[in-house]
């Protein structure tokens, strides 16, 4: 039902010596170490927080502020490899309380990433347009909080590890998170499927 995208996967002991590097320098008033750390993230991080939001145009000025609040955070980091996770929290901190702010939930534009991705020659575009369509109205009916841990197990691919820590939850926890989320998702999909 939901467009995986590939993406590298790193786990603690898996992070490049590179990215450690970076944020270590960065960490030390570095701006070009920061600068590349910002190419690395600043299309994931967007198009996160865009699906979260629902306007492509706020999830551009939510980046922003995302990488202004690292930049700004970024010597109080205890560890480097953590850098990743560190940074998703900041964006979905970023997303929920503009959401809060804002008292509005809209439809998530889905739409970027998956009809973006389908050719016009596409066998089936009708139908594949309509399943787009129905997995934004999904998204958009689902709790912010099971919204964050799809898009970040599903789409982005992170490890659970790493998804508990951006959702500020305990390890042992995120099974659950993510059974329930997968059930969310399921229900209100089939709802609006009937």
């Amino acid at each position: 039902m939901l467009e995986t995208i590939d993406l590298p996967l790193f786990t603690r002991e898996q992070t490049p010596a590179s990215e450690r590097e970076l944020v270590c320098r960065a960490q030390s008033g570095d701006q070009d170490a920061f600068e590349d750390l910002y190419r690395q993230y600043n299309d994931r991080i967007n198009r996160y927080i865009t699906h979260i939001i629902g306007d492509a145009g706020i999830g551009c000025e939510l980046t922003q502020d995302t990488f202004l609040k690292a930049w700004q955070g970024l010597p109080a980091l205890h560890d480097p490899t953590s850098f990743m996770a560190w940074l998703y929290r900041i964006a979905t901190n970023k997303a929920f309380n503009y959401l809060h702010r804002e008292r509005k939930i809209r439809l998530v534009a889905w739409e970027e990433s998956t009809l973006a991705s389908l050719s016009l020659s596409a066998p089936n575009l009708e139908s594949r347009v309509e399943d787009s369509e129905l997995i934004q109205l999904v998204l958009g009916r689902i709790r912010p909080t099971y919204r964050v841990c799809l898009l970040l197990y599903v789409v982005e691919q992170l490890p659970r590890q790493q998804v508990a820590q951006v959702l500020g939850v305990k390890v042992s926890s995120i099974d659950k998170y993510i059974s329930r989320s997968k059930e969310a998702f399921r229900r209100v999909y089939y709802q609006l499927n009937v």
